[in-house]
């Protein structure tokens, strides 16, 4: 059975946050995420890594800049052709260290936030590594929920979504559904619309809804991991994308 990535993405429009907003929400970010994540049998939380300053890329633990971690986005801005671009907004990527040390696949958290850019921006975290994905166990639909969910506390959203895909395969190619449509959303698990979005949307029988505390709407596919290979869950997860693409489109970039 091939292992699956499970990706959540929380988008909102473009702003002028000053870095120290940014530096704010993204440690809010980090204080929910410990509340929320739980690590593998045997490990605890013990620190959280970001790149370095000096363009290296070597990962530093992020107490080492919290306590000016306005200086620390400041000097994170994106950079287009080896300059500054504002156009781009502050880049923060931050990592889950455990102890003790275990392997990737077990399930590593790894996030990034695109904030600042007066065109989009976005708040990205997954489990484990593209390269060396998780095991299914470690795929939890609480934490992803409640990450999604912190995500749009923080970062008032348009919209959000956590897929499910298979790289290098399109949806239809990678569940049970051979006609299963295309779309960046690829295969959604849960969903969420901002309120103004959710106004006219009355989702199918079959898919769990909740109402957030901001008015939007959640759609959920499966209170489980979302198994590709369960017809089940693609009806939903169909559903749900139909509503998306109809929505937002097939694409967000």
């Amino acid at each position: 059975m091939p292992l699956y990535n499970y990706e959540g993405r929380v988008e909102w429009a473009g702003n002028q946050k000053t870095p120290k907003q940014i530096g704010d929400d993204v440690l809010r970010a980090v204080a929910a995420l410990n509340r929320s994540y739980t690590p593998p049998a045997g490990c605890t939380i013990s620190y959280w890594t970001v790149p370095d300053i000096e363009g290296t890329w070597d990962s530093v633990k992020l107490n080492e800049y919290v306590d000016n971690f306005t200086n620390y986005v400041e000097h994170n801005m994106c950079i287009y052709e080896d300059e500054p671009d504002p156009m781009g907004g502050y880049w923060i990527y931050f990592s889950l260290g455990l102890e003790p040390k275990i392997a990737e696949n077990l399930g590593l958290l790894k996030c990034f936030v695109c904030d600042g850019s007066p065109v989009k921006n976005h708040f990205l975290f997954n489990v484990g590594e593209r390269e060396t994905l998780p095991a299914p166990d470690r795929i939890n639909f609480s934490f992803y929920r409640d990450a999604l969910l912190d995500g749009v506390s923080i970062w008032p959203a348009d919209w959000a979504n956590v897929r499910c895909y298979l790289s290098g395969s399109t949806p239809a190619e990678a569940c049970v559904d051979p006609t299963f449509p295309y779309s960046h959303f690829q295969m959604p698990w849960m969903s969420y619309l901002s309120a103004e979005r959710a106004a006219n949307i009355r989702a199918p029988a079959g898919i769990v809804t909740e109402r957030t505390p901001d008015g939007g709407l959640l759609m959920i596919a499966a209170e489980t991991r979302l198994d590709p290979q369960n017809p089940e869950h693609m009806k939903r997860s169909r559903a749900i994308a139909e509503i998306m693409i109809e929505d937002v489109g097939k694409k967000w970039a």
